[in-house]
């Protein structure tokens, strides 16, 4: 039922993506010395990203079939877990260094850059 909602409302797609990231982002608050001096909002920072093996992301997969893309992720860091998975379908949140989501169409043709996470 979520699946197709999703795509008959692009723009509902383009929220819970949205929401996703967002849910799956830490935040730290890091208090400056300006801070601690004249008691003004700390400034925001991101967490940084968790140590990871090997390539971390495939920009030249996008477009690729599927297959092909998981092959490739395999053979260039053999430390992730690969899986390929309906664009817009609900995912678990959560950074794993030996995870890389591998977005695809129906036509099973990857439509977002594979990354560690």
């Amino acid at each position: 039922m979520t699946v197709q909602l999703v795509d008959r409302f692009p723009a509902m797609r383009k929220i819970l993506l949205t929401a996703v990231m967002a849910a799956s982002t830490a935040v730290l608050l890091v208090p400056t010395a300006a801070t601690a001096a004249s008691e003004t909002a700390p400034a925001v920072a991101l967490a940084p990203a968790a140590p990871c093996e090997g390539k971390q992301a495939w920009p030249e997969l996008v477009g690729i079939d599927a297959n092909t893309a998981g092959y490739t992720i395999r053979k260039e860091n053999p430390s992730v877990t690969v899986q390929i998975i309906l664009a817009g379908s609900p995912v678990s949140p959560g950074f794993r260094c030996d995870r890389v989501r591998v977005f695809v169409n129906p036509q099973n043709v990857v439509v977002e850059m594979p990354r560690v996470g």
